[in-house]
């Protein structure tokens, strides 16, 4: 899993034809442009300098994959479309917010489109934010749901000291998932 954010998925556009012959012939592109730059004549000629150079035609080097990538949500290789597609359903994420999703993501308890895209809104209703432990969660959800009194002074309400917080936190976590998050807290998920 990634702990850190990175803005503008990127990926490496490889040549196959090249890769094959036992060339390393591509370029970074940011995912967003990937499906564009592998049909765009020019851009491939210019990835192609040396081999275009050496009499070899273009037309013989149209395949194109993507062999790495940073900040997509996959693991491993895919295909120009592919990222594109991911790094369009990612700006559709708010900035503050990627990390979790990236987590949820990982996690794998989502639904998916028709397009095999994950539904977005599936994360709006799951996610429940960025905690330092699940523990805080549950107690901030036990307060906020009038469960307990509006002050945790011991004093003031005597009936917390007998609260099982431990029994509270395991039973609620069987409805929830958790996630690390880059900050030493959890991002916290609601299952369905």
């Amino acid at each position: 899993m990634m702990t850190e954010t990175v803005t503008t998925p990127r990926v490496w556009l490889g040549c196959l034809s090249c890769h094959n012959a036992g060339r390393l012939v591509g370029e970074w592109v940011d995912a967003e442009d990937a499906a564009v730059s592998v049909d765009d004549p020019d851009w491939c000629r210019a990835v192609h300098g040396p081999a275009t150079a050496a009499g070899e035609p273009v037309s013989d080097h149209e395949e194109w994959w993507v062999m790495d990538h940073e900040g997509l949500p996959i693991s491993g290789e895919c295909s120009p479309m592919e990222a594109t597609r991911w790094a369009d359903w990612l700006s559709e994420v708010v900035e503050w917010q990627r990390g979790a999703v990236m987590a949820w993501l990982s996690e794998g308890s989502y639904s998916t489109d028709t397009d095999g895209m994950p539904i977005l809104s599936d994360f709006d209703e799951a996610y429940c934010g960025e905690w330092d432990s699940f523990r805080e969660y549950a107690e901030d959800l036990a307060g906020s749901c009038g469960y307990l009194p509006s002050t945790n002074d011991v004093e003031a309400n005597p009936l917390l000291r007998y609260i099982d917080w431990e029994a509270w936190t395991r039973d609620l976590a069987c409805d929830y998932s958790t996630a690390p998050a880059p900050a030493g807290g959890v991002y916290v998920f609601r299952s369905y």
